[in-house]
C-alpha cells in the first residue's frame, strides 16, 4: 500500500504537490522539525494521520466527503451546468458550419453533433477525486537509515485507503488502487490516528505474494503493526487506527486494479465478494 520507492516514484516525486492543492478537502503534511521548532502546530480542532515504512513512500486516501462537501460540489455542479447550456448554441452553430463544409468537401468523416447539455447528462466528475489526500513521497515528519514517517494534518472524518497511488498535480495517476476491497477508518479531532506500519506490511504482501498468484493470503499479517509513535506526538494523543471493510471502490483514477490483502478480522474475501468480518464478528457476539 505505501510502495517501495522505485524509478517511478522518483520521477513523480519531483512533480508532485500536495494533492490538496487542487481538492476541496483540506490537509497538509507536517514536518516533525517545524513542529520542534515551533513553526508548525498541532491544532486540536483537526485530526493527523500517522504513518511509517521502510522507504520514502506515497499512500492515497479518499474522504468521505461531509454534507457542507456535498452541497459545495452540487452547487459547482450546477453552476457549470448553467455555463455549459450557455455555450451549447455556439457550439451547435460552429458544428453546424463545420458538418456542411464537410459534406460539401465529400469527406469520409463527418464530425459528430455536440450534445446538449441536461441534468441527466452533464457531470463535473466524481466527487471522491476531490476527497484525496496523500501522505508522501515529500514532506517526510520523519527519518532514519531504515524508517520513513509521514503526518498529515486533516479534516476530521472517514478516510478510505485506496491504494499505493503517485499523484501528479495535472491530475494524473499511476499505482494500483484497493478497487476490489479495501478498509476505512475514523479520524477524530484532537488526537493522532496511528495506521503504524500496517499500509507497508500490507504492500509488501501485495507485492511479494498476491502478484505470484498466491491464492493464500489470510497469514500476512505475521507480525504485529507497529504502531509506535515518536516522542514529539505522544504528548498531543494518539490511538491506533480502528479499520473496518470498506468494500468494493471505483477506479477514480483509471490505475491499475488490485485489492488489499484480507486482514485478519477485519477484511477477508469469498471469491471476489468483500467479507467484513470485523461486522460479522459483533453479528456473531
Amino acid at each position: 500500500m505505501i510502495a517501495r520507492t522505485t524509478a517511478l516514484a522518483a520521477a513523480v516525486a519531483l512533480l508532485c504537490t500536495p494533492a490538496h492543492a487542487a481538492a476541496q478537502v483540506v490537509s497538509k503534511p507536517v514536518e516533525e522539525k517545524n513542529l520542534v521548532g515551533g513553526k508548525q502546530k498541532l491544532d486540536p480542532a483537526k485530526g493527523y494521520i500517522y504513518v511509517h515504512g521502510p522507504n520514502r513512500s506515497m499512500l492515497m486516501l479518499i474522504k468521505t466527503p461531509d454534507q457542507e462537501q456535498v452541497e459545495a460540489y452540487e452547487a459547482d455542479w450546477r453552476e457549470e451546468l448553467a455555463k455549459a447550456k450557455k455555450r451549447y448554441p455556439s457550439k451547435l452553430a460552429n458544428w453546424k458550419r463545420d458538418y456542411d463544409f464537410a459534406q460539401r468537401s465529400n469527406k469520409k468523416k463527418l464530425p459528430e453533433k455536440p450534445v446538449e447539455p441536461t441534468e441527466e447528462n452533464f457531470s463535473i466528475g466524481n466527487i471522491e477525486r476531490r476527497m484525496v489526500v496523500v501522505l508522501g513521497p515529500q514532506f517526510v515528519f520523519s527519518k532514519s537509515e531504515s524508517d520513513f514517517s509521514y503526518l498529515q494534518e486533516v479534516e476530521p472524518g472517514t478516510y478510505t485507503i485506496y491504494g499505493p497511488v503517485f499523484y501528479a498535480p495535472n491530475g494524473t495517476a499511476a499505482g494500483t488502487c484497493y478497487c476490489m476491497g479495501t478498509v476505512k477508518f475514523e479520524v477524530a479531532a484532537g488526537q493522532v490516528t496511528n495506521l503504524g506500519d500496517f499500509p507497508a506490511m500490507a504492500w509488501e504482501e501485495l507485492s511479494d505474494a498476491d502478484r505470484k498468484a498466491n491464492p493464500s493470503l489470510a497469514d500476512w499479517q505475521s507480525k504485529p503493526v507497529d504502531y509506535t509513535l515518536p516522542a514529539s506526538l505522544t504528548s498531543f494523543g494518539g490511538a491506533p487506527a480502528d479499520l473496518h471493510a470498506a468494500g468494493k471502490i471505483n477506479n477514480f483514477f483509471g490505475v491499475l486494479v488490485g485489492r488489499m490483502p484480507p486482514v485478519p478480522g477485519v477484511l477477508g474475501y469469498n471469491r471476489d465478494v468483500v467479507v467484513n468480518l470485523k461486522a460479522e464478528q459483533g453479528a456473531a457476539e
